[in-house]
This record gives structure tokens, sequence and C-alpha cells, in this order.
């Protein structure tokens, strides 16, 4: 930032972002279908070869570098896919906002992202979306309780977080998807 302060603006940021759609409404649909593009992309790429490598590598690391997989390869380039994927959002939510600034991504912001993909589950591609529908939902439905809110919150996310070390909501897909393929 201090290299290049002119062309980031330094903290004052870059303000005067020109929106990618004009209504409220509009982007909403379009962060939307970006949402659903984003995840069949993804369950796409979990159901492939690279996704049943990035398993075995979860799994064993030794035993899928004795077997000749690159792992360090695998192990970068899902990090730039998943950087990727990262630098997208948060150009959409740049013009969203209409600026970037070092404001807008405060450690809170940062704290209650991470909170929102480990309350749903880390390992599932539902998990993270779940996880944040669930963590809205639950900082709107406390809205009215006043000092109370952020003790109940707090509380009710320690619980999940204790009890459910796998998520809430991946476990619970997991769970619904193999009762639904025994049914069948």
């Amino acid at each position: 930032m201090l290299i290049y302060w002119e062309q980031t603006g330094g903290e004052e940021g870059i303000n005067g972002l020109t929106p990618l759609i004009k209504s409220q409404l509009g982007f909403y649909y379009f962060a939307l279908a970006v949402l659903v593009l984003t995840t069949a992309l993804l369950m796409w790429l979990a159901r492939s070869n690279w996704g049943l490598i990035l398993r075995a590598i979860r799994g064993d690391e030794a035993t899928c570098q004795a077997a000749g997989i690159n792992v360090t390869y695998y192990k970068i380039a899902s990090l730039m896919i998943s950087a990727a994927f990262a630098g997208a959002g948060g150009a959409m939510y740049a013009h969203y906002q209409l600026q970037v600034s070092p404001q807008l991504f405060a450690v809170v912001t940062s704290i209650t992202i991470i909170t929102m993909v480990y309350v749903g589950g880390m390992a599932s591609i539902y998990g993270p979306v779940g996880g944040a529908i669930l963590l809205v939902l639950l900082t709107e439905l406390l809205r009215n309780f006043g000092e109370w809110r952020l003790m109940i919150y707090s509380c009710t996310l320690i619980l999940i977080l204790f009890f459910l070390p796998n998520g809430l909501i991946a476990p619970t897909w997991r769970k619904l998807r193999a009762s639904l393929g025994a049914k069948a």
C-alpha cells in the first residue's frame, strides 16, 4: 500500500467505483446467480479426479507422495483456486459498496466470515453457505434482545462449536442425503 499510494488511495482507499448493477434487487439476483454457479463449479471439482486426489491428500499425505502424486502442486493449485474465488467475491463486494478501503475489511468481518464457515462445516460445499444463512438469521432473530443479544449469540456459537466440531450444516446434510439414499 505504501509503494502504490496513488493507486490504492492509502488509508482512504479507492472511492467512486461504478456499480456492476444499478438496483439493489438486481445485485441480489446477480449475487445469487454467482453463488449458484460457484457452488455448481465447486461440486463438479469435488467430484472430479482433482477432488479425489485432494481427499486422498487430506487422508494420508505421505501415502500420496509415495504413490507419485505431486502433493505440493495440488496444495498450491488449490490455494490459488480458493484465492481466485475469494478475490472474485471481494471484487463483487467492492462494487456493491462502491469503494475499497481498509475500514470495509475490519478484523471483526474476517472473524465473522471464518465463524460462518466453521459453524456450517469446513469439509463441505454447502456448509459455509448454510453457516452464513444460519448466523445472519440468528443475528436478525436476536435483534430485539437489546444488551442480551451478544451474550445469547456468543453462547449459541460456543455451544455449536463445542458440541458440533464438524459444523452444523455439513453433518446434517450428510445424514439427510444418506437417509434419502437409503429410502430410494
